[in-house]
């Protein structure tokens, strides 16, 4: 039973992540202001991309094993959460890689 509820509850981590970040997406302000913030340090954004692809990895490793080790329920709540890892790393890929504008400047006009 606690198996099943631990697979429930990172199905719903899931659906309530996909919710979430396709919510915040849609703010144009906000995506300025997280690219802002991303292109502002990019190193460190790079790092943040290598440490969370590296947890999801360890999330996918535990899955797999405990799936293999005979326990599938508790192996696919693994594989769930290792999901919401890589939902995670697709976002801040692509925030990371959207062009950063200042709304109302065109292209060819130098800074001030």
């Amino acid at each position: 039973m606690p198996a099943v509820v631990l697979l429930v509850v990172s199905i719903v981590m899931l659906l309530g992540m996909t919710v979430g970040l396709l919510w915040r997406a849609r703010d144009a302000g906000w995506m300025r202001d997280e690219g802002l913030v991303a292109n502002v340090h990019p190193r460190a954004a790079v790092v943040g991309f290598v440490v969370t692809g590296l947890f999801v990895a360890a999330l996918a490793f535990v899955g797999v094993v405990m799936i293999g080790g005979g326990h599938p329920v508790e192996g696919w709540a693994w594989m769930v959460l290792a999901f919401v890892g890589v939902e995670l790393l697709a976002l801040q890929v692509w925030v990371f890689r959207q062009r950063v504008t200042d709304f109302g400047a065109s292209e060819d006009e130098p800074p001030d």
